[in-house]
């Protein structure tokens, strides 16, 4: 992992939180 991923990652508690934020920001539900 890049420096950058690492520090955007400690943004987020869970891994749910950034999906669920991406998803709402782009209105994109994708299958995972």
């Amino acid at each position: 992992m890049s420096r950058t991923e690492l520090s955007l990652s400690d943004e987020w508690e869970t891994a749910q939180e950034l999906y669920d934020h991406l998803c709402k920001k782009y209105k994109i539900y994708p299958e995972v």
